[in-house]
């Protein structure tokens, strides 16, 4: 590997990270601002936003659950409950595709 390869890969790592720190920041925001809207409408804490994502196992189910309590809870007054889930669904279906694809390649 060339010098400016291994530069490049660095970089990519410090981006991926700084992109997931960012993230989880964000969804446990989005989770306390969901319970001031619907108290009581979302399950767990802001911290269990974030070690959903993190802890193995749980990661496969538990984001998903705390996304749709979000999105519920956020949501207008007397909106569809079932139509924002399709979205959130096709999204996990996407997100659980690519880890299933990518481990099966490697």
């Amino acid at each position: 590997m060339t010098a400016s390869a291994a530069r490049v890969s660095v970089l990519c790592v410090y981006v991926v990270t700084a992109a997931i720190v960012l993230f989880l920041a964000w969804f446990a925001r989005c989770r306390r601002n969901a319970e001031l809207l619907s108290p009581g409408a979302v399950r767990g804490s802001a911290s269990w936003a974030v070690l959903a994502w993190l802890l193995p196992g749980v990661d496969f189910w538990a984001p998903r659950r705390l996304l749709l309590d979000v999105q519920r809870a956020s949501g207008p007054a007397g909106a569809h409950p079932g139509r924002g889930d399709v979205l959130v669904n096709v999204w996990w279906a996407a997100w659980f595709g690519h880890g299933a694809l990518s481990v099966w390649r490697s």
